[in-house]
C-alpha cells in the first residue's frame, strides 16, 4: 500500500527548505584580516580597522530626537508672552493669609481680644479696616484678622499689628476675597494729631 502525501504538505516542506537555505546563505560570513582581503572594498576595510573605542557613533546618531527641540511653532509673540497676572489668575480666590492675634481655650477671652482689636484698629490704622474672625479649632479658639492674597502684604500688616499684639503672626487661611485690600492701598498708623490714642510701642 502506498502512502499519499497531500500537496499542501509538500508545498510547506518545500517553502521551509528554501527558507532554511536563504537563512544559511545570509548568515555566511567571511573572515578578514587587518590588512584586508581580496574583494574587500575601502569602506569595509575602514570599518574593520576601527575599534569600538574610536568608532564615531555621533555620525550615525539618529536626529529624530532633535525634531521637537528645533521645531518652529510659528505662534505669534503675543501668545508666547506670559503675563504677570497669569499665576494669580489661576489660583483659588479664597486661598490666602491672615494674621493670628491670639490662641486660647477660653471663648470669652477670644471674644474680648477680637473686640479690643476692632477698637484699636478703628482708632489707630488708616487705609484699611481689617475684619476680625473668631473661630474654634479643637481645642483652641483663635482670633484672626485681615484678608490678604499675598504673604508679603500680610507680613507688612502684621508689623503694624505687632505693635499692640507682639505674639501676632501670619497664617495660611481661607479668606473672604471681597475684603482683600487693593494693591495700591497704603496701610499705616494714623498721624498723632488724628488719633486720640497712640499705638503701644
Amino acid at each position: 500500500m502506498q502512502t499519499v502525501i497531500p500537496n499542501s504538505y509538500r508545498y510547506r516542506s518545500f517553502v521551509l527548505v528554501l527558507a532554511l537555505l536563504a537563512g544559511l546563505s545570509a548568515c555566511k560570513t567571511t573572515q578578514t584580516t587587518r590588512e584586508g582581503a581580496v574583494g574587500e572594498t575601502a569602506e569595509d576595510s575602514a570599518y574593520t580597522a576601527a575599534t569600538e573605542s574610536d568608532f564615531n557613533f555621533a555620525a550615525y546618531r539618529n536626529s529624530l530626537s532633535d525634531l521637537y527641540a528645533t521645531q518652529n511653532h510659528e505662534m505669534p509673540d503675543f501668545f508666547m508672552e506670559s503675563s504677570p497676572d497669569a499665576e494669580s489668575g489661576n489660583r483659588d480666590p479664597f486661598d490666602g493669609f491672615r494674621i493670628q492675634v491670639v490662641t486660647t481655650r477660653n471663648v470669652s477671652h477670644a471674644d474680648s481680644v477680637a473686640r479690643s482689636f476692632r477698637m484699636w484698629s478703628d482708632t489707630t490704622i488708616v487705609g484699611f479696616k481689617p475684619e476680625t474672625y473668631v473661630f474654634f479649632k479643637q481645642p483652641y479658639y483663635k482670633v484672626h484678622v485681615g484678608d490678604f492674597n499675598e504673604r508679603h502684604r500680610a507680613i507688612e500688616f502684621s508689623r503694624l499689628v505687632k505693635r499692640k499684639y507682639p505674639d501676632a503672626w501670619v497664617v495660611h487661611d481661607r479668606i473672604n476675597p471681597y475684603m482683600v485690600p487693593a494693591d495700591t492701598t497704603e496701610i499705616r498708623f494714623k498721624p498723632a494729631s488724628d488719633s486720640s490714642k497712640e499705638p503701644n510701642q
